[in-house]
């Protein structure tokens, strides 16, 4: 199982009105040649699902509104790798469904590449391909649909759990002192230890990759010379990885926020 993770966190890593779309027929050209087009990496990644592959491309519209792709997707179909590239260094969101209703990750990051993300498919979901990008900027993706079932890691999905919780127990420490002045200078130092120790023991106990990065996260707010309000101030890429890991596994991490609801 963790060769699976890893195989899907490597691939994260290198990386509609729809009149508003401009979608491109592409019976005589393939994701690979497609993807080429748009300067990304040679080594892409080929279908690996056991029933249908959709290639789709278009320009996109802004972030404003979405635009939305109808996808065909198989009946036997119990889940699907999406494959999306784009280059320039532009951001990009890109969700197969209502990620936030289902409770699943979607695919972001900058277009400097191939980005991949496995899915389960969940009955009844939106069945569309919603892609957020700047104006102008051509994108590229494939779906691969197979009758093999969706398996995230157990004990990861736990890691990340807990994760979560660590996490938003230093983002609430943070934005109560700095943004909202609803904590103290002490206050805030006793959340801030409380979380620490919290990812320590989760780092001893982790079989996972998430291991590493939990030790690392707890280092930097643990360090004698950490600014009071500022206990993430550092830890941006640390935490962007860590939450990479978890939405490969499709157990994104969820922040509780605790002040200005």
């Amino acid at each position: 199982m963790a060769t699976r993770i890893e195989a899907r966190v490597s691939g994260i890593k290198r990386t509609l009105s729809l009149a508003a779309l401009v979608t491109v027929g592409l019976s005589g050209c393939s994701f690979a040649q497609e993807a080429e087009d748009l300067s990304a990496p040679s080594t892409t990644q080929a279908a690996t699902g056991d029933l249908d592959v959709e290639v789709l491309a278009g320009w996109g519209t802004g972030f404003a509104e979405p635009t939305a792709h109808p996808l065909t997707i198989p009946d036997e179909a119990q889940s699907v790798v999406v494959q999306f590239g784009c280059a320039g260094g532009h951001d990009f969101f890109v969700e197969f469904g209502d990620s936030m209703m289902l409770e699943q990750s979607p695919i972001s990051g900058v277009c400097d590449g191939l980005a991949y993300l496995s899915l389960p498919i969940e009955s009844g979901s939106d069945t569309s391909l919603w892609v957020s990008i700047p104006e102008g900027v051509r994108w590229v993706a494939q779906t691969a649909y197979s009758r093999e079932p969706f398996e995230n890691d157990l004990p990861l999905a736990q890691e990340c759990e807990e994760f979560a919780g660590s996490f938003s127990a230093l983002f609430n420490a943070d934005q109560g002192f700095s943004e909202y002045q609803e904590i103290t200078a002490e206050e805030w130092q006793v959340r801030v230890d409380a979380a620490a120790a919290e990812l320590d023991t989760a780092a001893e106990k982790s079989s996972s990759m998430l291991g590493e990065l939990l030790i690392d996260l707890e280092s930097m707010v643990s360090h004698e010379d950490r600014e009071v309000g500022r206990a993430l101030n550092n830890a941006d890429e640390a935490v962007a990885l860590a939450m990479k890991i978890c939405g490969a596994n499709q157990t994104p991490v969820v922040i509780s926020a605790e002040f200005g609801g």
